[in-house]
């Protein structure tokens, strides 16, 4: 083999790579479902039904995902790296995609309605900003370690790494919540005398530090 011969083998095996890489490569406006495991299903924009999902799928602004039973779990990637998974029993959508403009970076919107979510966010200049919403509170995320945790009864932000800030939706009230520290808002029904439906609700506060609030009474 000469090599002229060997150049152009060469040639072509970096072009297949280059497409290859292409081909998987996410825009700003992409998400990638992966790491299925379990029962899994999808729901899309403008559809009312929830459709079962086993292989790598790629979302978009308004999609929800729903991990049902024992054992499902999944993992959303997004183009800058930053992943999130995705852990039994959640129900999480994607509420909007901002695309990034010259030096303004993108952002990316979601909601976590049930269930736990465990995010790891990159943050550079080529990174998107996230914000998480839940019934009772947003978190801005500049680029961190987080853990969501959504029940009925109180909605839990745990910082790994970085910083988060969180808004209280019903009294406006930000908490700013640092590496090791935790932050749980509980719906304290008892104290109102109404059901939820009956009403708004008001939030307590109960605990803001390294403590693990699932284990506080």
């Amino acid at each position: 083999m000469n090599r002229i011969t060997i150049k152009l083998h060469i040639l072509c095996l970096v072009l297949v790579l280059s497409i290859a890489g292409n081909a998987f490569a996410l825009s700003e406006t992409e998400i990638e479902l992966t790491g299925i495991k379990g029962e899994v299903g999808i729901l899309q924009p403008g559809s009312t039904e929830w459709i079962p999902v086993a292989e790598t799928t790629i979302l978009g602004a308004g999609s929800r995902i729903k991990t049902i039973g024992e054992g499902s779990a999944a993992t959303l990637k997004f183009y800058d790296g930053s992943t999130i998974e995705i852990e039994k029993g959640s129900n999480v959508g994607i509420q909007e995609i901002v695309e990034s403009v010259e030096q303004s970076g993108g952002r990316i919107v979601l909601d976590v309605e049930m269930g736990n979510i465990n995010g790891d966010f990159n943050k550079g200049p080529a990174s998107s900003s996230y914000e998480i919403l839940t019934p009772v509170a947003t978190c801005d995320i500049p680029g961190t370690l987080v853990h969501v945790y959504v029940t009925d009864e109180y909605v839990t932000i745990q910082v790994v790494e970085g910083t988060v800030i969180v808004k209280n939706l019903l009294n406006g009230v930000e908490h700013t919540i640092s590496t090791g520290e935790t932050i749980t808002i509980r719906i304290d029904i008892e104290a109102l005398g109404f059901t939820p439906e009956e009403g708004e609700l008001e939030i307590e506060v109960f605990t803001v530090g390294p403590e693990d609030p699932a284990t506080k009474t």
